[in-house]
């Protein structure tokens, strides 16, 4: 699912896109999950601890040039409102995460 230009979208059209991302995801979850995440996060007081408490059987990595960098809740730079691209993978998709990392 992608909605683009969420901060401009009604209150309506993202609680019920939400909404059918996290049935979607409870059912048949994906092997991967990627979303930005950037300085209108600051806005909202959103952390990426928010995220990850949303997708617990994730592991979060951030999308860097030629690798995909591992975060983790407890580090200090976890959050970081820069844009940047994070690749959620799925606990179940473990060749998949082996052959990116």
């Amino acid at each position: 699912m992608h909605i683009s230009g969420c901060s401009q979208a009604g209150p309506r059209i993202v609680k019920t896109a939400s909404k059918g991302a996290k049935e979607t995801i409870q059912m048949s979850p994906p092997s991967l999950v990627q979303f930005e995440f950037n300085s209108h996060h600051a806005h909202r007081h959103h952390v990426m601890q928010d995220f990850m408490k949303l997708l617990p059987e994730y592991e979060f990595y951030r999308l860097a040039a030629t690798a995909l960098r591992p975060l983790s809740p407890s580090a200090y730079l976890c959050t970081i409102y820069a844009y940047q691209n994070v690749v959620c993978i799925h606990e179940s998709a473990g060749p998949l995460l082996r052959a990116l990392t």
